[in-house]
């Protein structure tokens, strides 16, 4: 899709840094996110030319796309369960994947506003895609425990995806 890097530079890129005195970035993005730890990362998945698809983690600081070697009976898991929700064809597909250490570290009880910020950040994403003239569709799922699974990771999990064109 030749306008997913307008669309992620409008909803994502990192506009500035600070290191704080915690050990923890604090960014300011379009997007807003409790307390600037923006605990969510998006997985993009661009259809190929061959019908394959490979997942590319979104990079905000410096508004790259880094290709993720995953498992690809965990990887198919994801694009079937995707598939299942709503028929994918060419569309790129977004995962959004929260670290919710990064806004526990400074909020106590801090799950609600991970939550708060997927929702910001799907929003947005909306909000922009119209804008770009880009067809956007939440999935209405989580897209656990495929996430979860294809990162191999206990403290990452799905918090939401759209699909795009």
């Amino acid at each position: 899709m030749e306008n997913i890097g307008d669309l992620l530079w409008f909803t994502s890129k990192v506009m500035e840094v600070e290191m704080l005195e915690s050990g923890f970035l604090w960014t300011h993005r379009p997007t807003p996110s409790a307390g600037g730890r923006h605990p969510i990362d998006i997985l993009v998945s661009l259809p190929s030319e061959f019908g394959s698809r490979s997942f590319c983690v979104y990079n905000p600081l410096d508004h790259s796309l880094n290709e993720l070697e995953v498992d690809a009976s965990d990887l198919n898991a994801l694009i079937e369960h995707t598939d299942n929700i709503l028929t994918i064809g060419n569309a790129t597909i977004l995962w959004f994947v929260a670290h919710s250490y990064r806004t526990s570290s400074k909020y106590e009880n801090s799950e609600s506003l991970v939550w708060r910020d997927a929702g910001a950040l799907l929003y947005c994403h909306q909000l922009v895609s119209q804008a770009l003239g880009i067809r956007c569709c939440p999935l209405g799922s989580l897209g656990e425990p495929y996430v979860s699974n294809l990162l191999g990771g206990d403290t990452l999990y799905g918090v939401g995806g759209c699909l795009l064109g």
